[in-house]
């Protein structure tokens, strides 16, 4: 944020013959000073932002089920601003209002901050919640009031799914068919559930020996969302049934196997029964012999992050559950394969009384542990034939789990611009995030806030931001192809000048939840056309940069005259040298021994008029500058023109 002042010149004078010494002498006039004083007429600007989950990238969206933090942030520390500010309707109200203790927040990104607890109507099924400050509810040291701000949108989604199966007739003479299961968000929304997968919907019943022979997920088309939002019928889910003889299935759908976006579990569905006639085929015998197999399938204590194939991610330890259709024996840990990437512990059969018998018979846990010594891991769990079996000594069929990432990489950040010397007013840097392994995940949580400009004595500030994502693949969480852990800020300097961009440590996390590292600073030198630098920003002046650094003259082409700016990391003696284009000294400029700081202004600046050793005025052409400062040397070129 650039901050204005207003230079307001006082006049202080003295007029002669107004007082007298002891002898009675009166004075003389006084010589009159000006006095010129900074007044800050900027005005504290306000924004929103919530401990959720961004969940829609644009427009910025979050979605919950229940009450949540909302924190209001000042540019400045202002004063007068109280919870009766805040707008509040019979949608939600606001309870623990607090400012934050000023040591507690980042000073860097803002000044002042507040808190209040949001509870939304629980009498109401659905909110779509957007806050507002009014201009003039609080005011800077100065006496700046406050501009208004419009938050992102909030929707409390506390309405469960509805699960409804259908089939265009529930009597078929074919051996294929189709059955649907859609999920209903309620208010007109079919978002699809988070975590309903095949083995979710159940076949019971079945004397007419069906089975899933292809699983589809209708989607069309996507929007933009971190969890992946869609078009059209979001919610449904497509399943082809063979049946092997005439008979019946019922199909059904147990409670809370899936979530909504804001976490809400579905109902219980309906179930569906489906009655099979096949030409020529008579339903068999009911025969008291259990020929059937146990089925076995896993399951893990992780958010489902990719659709095709089922993919979870983590960053930790997770619990990972084996499921049989029907009560076996003869199942032991030493029956689950181990190597040197993960360890199993505590392995136990669960309870028969706390497992749901509608969707499995037979459950066991164990804590998976990667190695914590390895970065990557990409995991698969197998579960070979025969080591189990029914109580009719039906052993068991074999089975293989959905994929398993584990990623205790943090995504490392890079900072980068095609030229750190620009001589436009606009200009284009990059902020990539590599997850590592090869991967450049697009980080949860990054916005354009996190973005840091310090140093800024060009006047810089960010006019565009855009995230270049290309093409959508399939997750949960929204992957994409290409660069899509990119993002791209377009930036307009108001002067000649130089900005350091930062990125903070742990602003973002991968999908794995690890929090980035922290970026290297990127420092970009401005050098527009005719522009001499001479209005930096008086905090520069007396301030230390970072780096120690040789900016480009101005003005560049030049005649007679040019100034030649720079950066002091430390203190140092500085000798600034020209050369012309065969290398010959023609004049060298002795600084002596300067402090640390900017050294940006017509009056800091290094000055050269032009001339060689002797006084004499050297030919247009190209030449060379050289600051040398202690062990720094840097060299940049300089034209003088017609």
């Amino acid at each position: 944020m650039i901050r204005f002042y207003t230079l307001i010149a006082i006049v202080l004078a003295l007029m002669n013959d107004v007082v007298t010494d002891a002898v009675g002498n009166p004075n003389t006039a006084a010589t009159s000073q000006t006095v010129t004083v900074n007044v800050d007429t900027t005005h504290p600007e306000v924004s929103f932002s919530f401990d959720l989950e961004e969940m829609f990238i644009t427009p910025v969206r979050y979605v919950t089920n229940g009450p949540f933090v909302m924190t209001i942030i000042f540019t400045e520390p202002v004063s007068g601003f109280e919870q009766s500010d805040l707008g509040v309707n019979k949608k939600y109200t606001y309870t623990d209002f607090k400012a934050i203790d000023s040591e507690a927040i980042d000073s860097v990104r803002y000044a002042d901050t507040y808190t209040v607890q949001v509870n939304p109507d629980p009498n109401d099924a659905y909110h779509n919640l957007g806050f507002h400050i009014g201009a003039n509810v609080a005011a800077d040291a100065a006496g700046n009031p406050n501009t208004s701000a419009n938050s992102s949108r909030v929707t409390v989604e506390v309405h469960r799914p509805n699960v409804e199966i259908s089939v265009a007739d529930s009597d078929v003479e074919t051996a294929t068919f189709t059955i649907e299961i859609k999920f209903d968000g309620g208010n007109g929304r079919d978002d699809r559930p988070l975590g309903f997968t095949q083995s979710d919907l159940s076949l019971t019943n079945n004397t007419a020996g069906a089975t899933i022979t292809n699983w589809t997920i209708p989607l069309r088309g996507f929007l933009s969302s971190t969890h992946g939002s869609f078009q059209g019928d979001y919610g449904l889910f497509r399943a082809e049934i063979t049946a092997a003889q005439s008979g019946s299935v019922t199909f059904g759908v147990s409670e809370n196997v899936a979530t909504d976006l804001a976490g809400n579990g579905n109902t219980v569905a309906v179930q569906k029964t489906v009655t099979v006639a096949l030409a020529g085929s008579d339903p068999p015998e009911v025969s008291n012999v259990d020929t059937t197999h146990p089925e076995v399938s896993f399951s893990f204590d992780l958010e489902e992050m990719f659709v095709t194939p089922v993919r979870y991610v983590t960053n930790g330890p997770f619990v990972m559950t084996i499921i049989f259709t029907e009560p076996v024996s003869g199942f032991e840990q030493s029956d689950l394969g181990v190597n040197k990437k993960y360890t199993y512990t505590d392995f136990k059969a669960i309870d028969s009384e706390a497992i749901d018998s509608v969707r499995y018979a037979d459950t066991y846990t164990v804590q998976v542990n990667p190695d914590p010594n390895d970065a990557y891991h990409n995991l698969g769990f197998h579960i070979g034939a025969n080591v189990a079996a029914d109580a009719a000594g039906n052993p068991n069929t074999s089975a293989n789990s959905s994929r398993v990432t584990v990623e205790v990489h943090r995504p490392n950040v890079e900072i980068s611009v095609a030229d750190s010397d620009v001589e436009t007013a606009t200009f284009t840097i990059e902020i990539k995030f590599d997850g590592g392994n090869g991967r450049d995940d697009r980080p949860l949580g990054f916005t354009q806030s996190d973005l840091s400009l310090t140093n800024n004595t060009a006047g810089a500030t960010i006019t565009n931001w855009t995230i270049p994502l290309r093409g959508f693949l399939s997750s949960t969480h929204g992957s994409f192809q290409g660069d899509y852990g990119l993002f791209r800020a377009e930036i307009t300097a108001a002067q000649s000048g130089s900005v350091t961009f930062g990125v903070s440590e742990n602003v973002a996390t991968d999908l794995a939840g690890n929090g980035n590292t922290v970026a290297v600073q990127k420092t970009v030198s401005v050098a527009l056309p005719n522009s001499l630098n001479l209005n930096a920003a008086p905090a520069a002046i007396g301030s230390v940069p970072d780096q120690t650094l040789l900016q480009s003259n101005y003005p560049n082409p030049f005649n007679p005259e040019t100034w030649i700016p720079y950066h002091l990391a430390n203190d140092t003696d500085v000798q600034i040298s020209i050369y012309d284009i065969n290398g010959g000294l023609v004049r060298q400029l002795d600084m002596g021994h300067q402090v640390a700081g900017y050294y940006t202004t017509r009056s800091r600046a290094a000055h050269w008029d032009g001339r060689n050793e002797f006084g004499e005025r050297v030919a247009t052409g190209l030449y060379f500058c050289t600051l040398t400062a202690g062990n720094f040397s840097a060299t940049r070129k300089m034209l003088i023109g017609k």
